[in-house]
Parts: C-alpha cells; sequence; structure tokens
C-alpha cells in the first residue's frame, strides 16, 4: 500500500469523467452534472483510487490521477457503473470527529478493537454478472 496525496488527487471533488464536484464533508452523494453519475461519494473516491498514478512511491506529494483512464473506465463499465456505485451511502457513513482509522484500539478497553462493519447482505456481494 501507497500513500498519496488527497492534495494533488483530490478523489472526493472529482468525478470519473474528470469533471470537477465540489462537496462539502457533508455531503456523501456524489452528483456529477457533467455526466450524470450519481453515487456514494466514497466509492467513486475508491474507484478513482485505482486509477491514482505516482511519479516517485516514496513521495506522496508526486501523486496525481490518471483522469484519461478513469474517463475510460467509466466508458468501459458505463452498464453496470451505477449500480455498483450505489448512490445511497452505507448506514453510518457520515463524518466523525476525532476517529481516523476503522481499527483504533478503543482507549481503556485493552485487547478489544473497533473495525469496519461487515456487510451481510447480497446488496454488495460480487454476482456473476
Amino acid at each position: 500500500m501507497l500513500r498519496a496525496s488527497t492534495f494533488t488527487t483530490k478523489l472526493s471533488q472529482t468525478c470519473l469523467c474528470g469533471a470537477e464536484v465540489k462537496k462539502t464533508l457533508a455531503d456523501r452523494v456524489h452528483r456529477c452534472e457533467a455526466c450524470g453519475l450519481i453515487a456514494d461519494r466514497d466509492m467513486v473516491s475508491a474507484a478513482l483510487a485505482a486509477h491514482v498514478r505516482l511519479t516517485d512511491p516514496d513521495a506522496p506529494s508526486t501523486a496525481g490521477l490518471d483522469t484519461v483512464q478513469a474517463r475510460m473506465t467509466q466508458i468501459l463499465f458505463a452498464e453496470g457503473l451505477q449500480e455498483a456505485l450505489p448512490s445511497q451511502p452505507q448506514r453510518g457513513a457520515r463524518p466523525t470527529r476525532g476517529r481516523t482509522h476503522a481499527a483504533a484500539r478503543r482507549p481503556g478497553t485493552p485487547g478489544r478493537q473497533a473495525s469496519a462493519r461487515q456487510n451481510t447482505t447480497d446488496r454488495y456481494r460480487a454476482h456473476p454478472e
């Protein structure tokens, strides 16, 4: 896993089509007026993260978003993209203060750890189609 600068990549402020989509931290749904994509903000950022390129892997500030490749992904997977990126944020997906790591230890509870929620519904599981 490599670190990439959020200042140079701006994943949460960019659409797969390359358009800039300004959002506040409270805006959890990505709505692009340029291409019409409506999806969960974090899911779009995760999809864009696959298109981040580093000139120097040891320097996070050299990270950049390959917008041409991201747009090609959007074109190639247009039919299933809207379904793959749900427009409703997952339950509990809101910014929290003071918690920066999903698996951080809770103070005063030795041995217990908080963990990321696991989806138990079929909605988010991979399907052969």
